[in-house]
């Protein structure tokens, strides 16, 4: 993580002796530090670094200044392309601003966020495109703060206040594409951007677009195959790259098995690969909705098996409020959602206890190697591919026991007609709500409307309503903003637990093959993840290769919900005496949850959604404003 503060005038509020501090909080010391000219630069390159009295911040040709967090895949063909000496990250790319300018960003592969002080005394802040750290600023004509998270802002004397509406856009699941963030006055940096700040104001170049991507075609399946299996060996020994003791965490899906494999065979044949995997709690009752596995034990124990260099160590999931507090510190933010992002707290344990330097995620698998194109029903329709359409319909997901032409209404046609009128089917169909916020929504129907929340949500790309994206367009949209959504959690998670993470497909060369790849390459003949499978021939046990229901890391929430239901209504009526959560949350709704709760967990969709996800979030959601506003 890094951080700046900087001075544009005497008459400055910026308070720098506390920035190292506050970005060190939970390495247990004040980051690295060095003064500058006009302010002073904090770095800390892993979670738990030990100061380096010597660090400095790296120096450009023009004598500008740079902090650098994340990593540069391409490092050393940057370095030999501009001529200078292969150093750190940093250093190359401080280079790289002082030749090329704003085009220095284009050809660097990686994930990162950088700062540059020019020499002018302009701050030129950039990050990555597609997976890169959170970086937020805070300015005036007098002084600017930047760092990898936002407490260290306020650490340095910028007022903390929490936009107004900021609770409802939380509870309904919005979340800002654009500068804007939870506090008045402080922006954040979007990914595959570049903001050029100064005293008086900045300017936004926003030079990635992923529509741009020309189509990838090649010759025949067997091209496209081998094609994605360099790119993942590539993105691999990214991943690997400075690690000293790599763990994985491990499903019994096709992306965490297909990264295994892969990782096993660039590691040392005497090396092991610890894996980690989330299982429900023995004995209790667990998810029931059809086409979903709860445990996936027995699928790991049998990759396992067949690569015996894997030690997979199986952890319980935890609590939805598991280390809220902390989190709350960690990022300053407190979104409903960390309550489904708390099933993988265990897994970080154990890896850190395992003492694992870097923990390999594959979080962004389904949207690359196993992606099964949503949007195909819609255009094998629209295309006039009918034997393509027929195999899909032929073949519906695990649970669904629609008639073959309700399929096709709900898949092809539905979402090509106009918006009212797929709100006036849904509403008919699956009763309220009409639409479902990404994370369910305990949100009164009044503020709703009173706040143009549905509106603001669809804007951001934040409305779920269960229907697939009608184009490639659609889909990609969704998927680019939601890459950048609560990027500060990156830094959460490494802070919390003190290790590393990487995500193996979140690397751009792979992620911007697969965005461009045919429709045909991912689903064929009725069978969806196509590219996915094929990469899993040999390397994944046959019946995980063809596993077609869905894994559910949380199968258990009911179970563990279920005797803290007197401590989640006590948590309700604390909160209605809140201002503004009391105005915007639907309590009657939350209540009536509790006063019906189902002996097992709930098979409906709409259902499921409410009890374990919006429920937990509004008590989280009052757990951040206690956290916020200095209540025990």
């Amino acid at each position: 993580m890094i951080a700046l503060g900087h001075h544009w005038s005497a008459a400055s509020w910026l308070d720098t002796s506390r920035i190292a501090r506050s970005l060190g909080l939970f390495a247990g010391h004040p980051a690295s530090s060095a003064h500058t000219p006009a302010g002073l630069a904090a770095s800390l390159p892993h979670p738990r670094a030990a100061p380096d009295r010597s660090w400095t911040p790296a120096t450009g040709p023009d004598g500008s200044l740079c902090l650098f967090s994340g990593w540069i895949d391409n490092h050393q063909d940057l370095a030999e392309s501009i001529d200078v000496a292969d150093r750190d990250d940093a250093h190359v790319f401080a280079h790289l601003v002082a030749q090329h300018g704003d085009f220095a960003d284009r050809p660097v592969i990686g994930s990162y966020a950088a700062i540059v002080i020019k020499p002018d005394g302009t701050l030129r802040l950039s990050r990555s495109p597609w997976d890169a750290p959170s970086l937020f600023w805070a300015a005036d004509d007098h002084a600017a703060v930047v760092a990898s998270v936002p407490r260290v802002l306020f650490a340095a004397g910028f007022p903390r206040r929490l936009h107004r509406h900021r609770y409802a856009n939380m509870l309904f699941g919005i979340e800002h594409t654009g500068i804007e963030f939870w506090y008045d006055g402080v922006h954040r940096v979007p990914q595959g951007s570049i903001v050029t700040l100064g005293p008086d104001g900045f300017k936004l170049d926003r030079w990635y677009d992923p529509h741009a991507l020309p189509p990838t075609k090649l010759p025949d399946d067997a091209d496209y195959l081998a094609a994605a299996d360099a790119l993942l060996d590539e993105a691999v020994a990214a991943a690997l790259d400075g690690a000293e003791k790599p763990g994985l965490l491990l499903s019994g899906g096709l992306d965490s098995g297909i990264a295994a494999e892969a990782v096993l065979r660039q590691l040392w044949e005497s090396e092991r690969l610890p894996s980690f995997t989330l299982v429900p709690e023995a004995g209790t009752a667990r998810d029931r909705r059809p086409g979903i596995v709860t445990d996936e034990r027995a699928a790991v124990e049998a990759f396992a098996a067949m690569h015996p260099r894997i030690d997979a160590h199986f952890v319980g999931t935890a609590e939805f409020d598991n280390l809220a507090e902390r989190f709350f510190t960690a990022t300053s933010t407190g979104r409903p959602g960390q309550a489904a992002a708390s099933f993988y707290h265990n897994a970080y344990s154990a890896a850190a206890r395992a003492g694992c330097d870097v923990l390999l995620t594959g979080f962004m698998g389904n949207d690359t190697i196993s992606n099964d194109a949503p949007w195909a029903p819609v255009e094998f329709l629209v295309n006039g591919k009918w034997r393509q359409l027929s195999g899909l319909l032929a073949h519906p997901a695990p649970g669904d026991e629609r008639s073959r032409l309700r399929r096709f209404a709900a898949q092809s046609l539905l979402p090509v007609m106009p918006e009212g009128f797929r709100r006036f089917v849904r509403k008919r169909v699956h009763g309220e709500p009409d639409f479902m916020p990404a994370n369910g929504s305990l949100v009164r129907p009044d503020a709703i409307e009173e706040l143009d929340l549905r509106e603001r949500a669809q804007r951001n790309h934040c409305l779920r309503t269960g229907e697939r994206p009608a184009t490639r367009r659609q889909w990609l949209d969704m998927v680019w903003h939601g890459a950048d959504a609560g990027a500060e959690m990156h830094h959460g998670f490494e802070q919390v637990f003190g290790i590393r993470q990487r995500d193996i497909y979140a690397y751009r060369p792979l992620i911007e093959f697969c965005i461009s790849l045919p429709t045909s390459q991912f689903v064929r003949g009725g069978v969806t993840r196509y590219l996915a499978r094929r990469l899993a021939k040999g390397r994944l046990p046959e019946a995980q290769r063809t596993e077609r229901r869905l894994g559910m890391h949380n199968g258990d929430r009911h179970a563990r919900l279920t005797p803290r239901r007197e401590e989640l209504r006590e948590s309700l009526r604390r909160m209605e005496a809140h201002p503004e959560l009391g105005a915007v949350i639907d309590f009657d709704r939350a209540y009536a949850i509790l006063d019906n709760w189902p002996a097992r967990s709930p098979v409906g969709h709409v259902e499921a959604q409410a009890l374990l996800l919006a429920l937990p979030g509004v008590v989280l959601a009052g757990r951040f404003a206690d956290h916020l506003e200095g209540r025990n």
